[in-house]
């Protein structure tokens, strides 16, 4: 075990380019080299090793749900949570790699791996990418050089975080993530795009004061134009973020009634997509429920009762089901207009 360092680091590469192909997995079921490679990912002063140690665990992890119950039956989980406490950023993007494909792989592995406190190392070098110049070729990110790819990593993982509850919430918010993600809005790139108003709306089912969070920050003013996209999912989501977000009180519906979003919202009503007008329906619902009374003629004023009128009179009976529900509690709500005049 005591070979130099250049000649275990040789020996670790060779093995990591060998492992590239199946026909050598059968390895995994050897204990001498699995105590072997154990050793090495515990080369705490050896971090080109530990890395390559690293590499080859994130692609037997990759494979198949057996080879992974390997990896989790000789205790090597643990072992790459503590790598997420290091400063060697390529070695933390390594083990970040290997336990995502193990939570991939065995999504009920979550909450195990999540039991050894790996929320704030991540968070500190997802904080550490935020902050600095992201065309800097010195940083690396969870795989590979800190492009799109891994910006969209980054918060899918922060999007699971939020997954978690409310005081993994608070903990992205306290890094400032929320700024982050509604800037990311802007960025003209779908797939981050997508990432970021996943997170923000994942963070809209919270409180209300962390909704405030999201209006003080001009998330109505920033995600508008989202609604107009050409892509389906992009809609879908920002509508799906904007439905959590009209839940919350009187000022909040408020904001919605004053940010100039109406059009947007009441355009996704004219798609012939279930889940587009689901969503839209669900916003205009919790809109309509919860505005002030005054503002009733303004969701009038932009068509969306006729078009949820003209829905319900199509033949699909799962759209209109959704647009006569919105449409009764938009007619009680203006009743009680009708009877204080």
């Amino acid at each position: 075990m005591f070979q130099p360092v250049s000649l275990s680091l040789k020996i670790m590469r060779n093995f990591r380019k060998s492992f590239e192909k199946d026909s050598n997995d059968q390895l995994l079921h050897d204990s001498t080299f699995m105590h072997m490679m154990k050793y090495f990912l515990q080369c705490f002063d050896k971090e080109e090793i530990q890395i390559e140690a690293c590499w080859i665990f994130r692609n037997f992890a990759a494979r198949t749900t057996e080879k992974t119950e390997i990896l989790v039956d000789n205790g090597i989980i643990p072992i790459l949570t503590t790598l997420l406490s290091s400063n060697n950023i390529n070695l933390v993007e390594q083990a970040i790699w290997a336990l995502d494909n193990v939570i991939g792989d065995s999504p009920a592995l979550l909450d195990e791996i999540l039991k050894f406190n790996i929320i704030e190392p991540i968070l500190k070098w997802i904080e550490l990418f935020r902050t600095i110049n992201f065309s800097n070729s010195f940083i690396r990110t969870f795989a590979w050089p800190l492009d799109e790819q891994a910006k969209i990593d980054g918060f899918c993982g922060l999007s699971c975080i939020a997954d978690c509850g409310n005081n993994y919430i608070q903990l992205i918010i306290d890094y400032n993530f929320v700024e982050t993600s509604i800037a990311l809005i802007n960025t003209n790139r779908p797939k981050l795009q997508l990432c970021a108003v996943r997170l923000l709306g994942s963070i809209a089912t919270d409180t209300d004061e962390k909704n405030d969070r999201l209006i003080n920050n001009q998330i109505l003013f920033n995600i508008r134009n989202l609604l107009f996209s050409q892509l389906t999912y992009i809609r879908r989501i920002s509508l799906w973020c904007l439905s959590n977000l009209a839940a919350g009180p009187l000022h909040h519906t408020r904001a919605f009634l004053q940010s100039d979003i109406l059009p947007g919202i009441v355009n996704n009503l004219t798609y012939d997509d279930f889940k587009t007008v689901h969503e839209t329906a669900f916003t205009l619902r919790n809109l309509i429920q919860r505005c002030e009374l005054i503002y009733l003629p303004e969701i009038s004023r932009y068509r969306a009762i006729s078009l949820l009128y003209d829905i319900v009179l199509s033949n699909n009976l799962e759209i209109s089901y959704f647009a006569e529900k919105v449409l009764r509690i938009f007619f009680c709500r203006s009743m009680q207009i009708i009877q204080r005049q």
